[in-house]
């Protein structure tokens, strides 16, 4: 029998992709991380300027639609009951979602107690809804465009920041905040 010798095949065109790939991994695994805080105050910040006006737009589009002083006033309390329930959360979790080795919340609202921040919300809100039903200033349609509005608005700022994949390194205040700094940078 014959015996022959056959060279080893050429390296696949592939493989050096991959070594490629996992030394790219194996740089973002040994840099350093940064901080990633997607929801900071600036962006928050944002959202209640956005609902504000946005709120306000929309109360007067209903009172005029609907000639009704009743559905202007109803249209903002939906829009500032919403907008005081999302401060009610961002206050809630400031102060009592923390890491424990972080200093005492030194912020807005500090003086409140956390029973008036996760209930006493509700009872100035229904108080608000029962003065204005009382007065017959109260359209429930309109209190409740004015509520979903908000809810509306701030979804789909979450979901357009989800949605684009060519963020998804950067932080909410990199994008909303200062987008005029940032100029097509590359992603890893």
């Amino acid at each position: 029998m014959n015996s022959f010798q056959v060279p080893a095949p050429p390296p696949a065109s592939f493989e050096q992709q991959k070594s490629n790939a996992a030394q790219k991994l194996n740089r973002l695994a040994t840099a350093p991380q940064k901080k990633f805080a997607p929801l900071d105050a600036e962006f928050l910040q944002r959202v209640y300027r956005t609902n504000l006006l946005f709120g306000a737009l929309l109360s007067l589009g209903l009172g005029l639609i609907l000639h009704s002083m009743a559905a202007l006033l109803s249209g903002a309390a939906g829009v500032l009951s919403a907008l005081l329930v999302l401060k009610a959360k961002e206050l809630f979790v400031l102060r009592v979602v923390r890491p424990l080795d972080a200093a005492p919340y030194e912020g807005t609202g500090k003086w409140l107690p956390r029973w008036a921040i996760g209930i006493g919300k509700f009872f100035l809100i229904g108080g608000g809804i029962a003065l204005l039903h009382r007065y017959e200033l109260i359209n429930f349609v309109a209190f409740v465009i004015g509520v979903a509005s908000v809810q509306v608005m701030i979804i789909s700022m979450a979901l357009g920041r989800l949605l684009g994949n060519r963020d998804a390194g950067r932080s909410l205040r990199d994008i909303y905040v200062t987008p005029h700094k940032i100029k097509n940078t590359p992603h890893v």
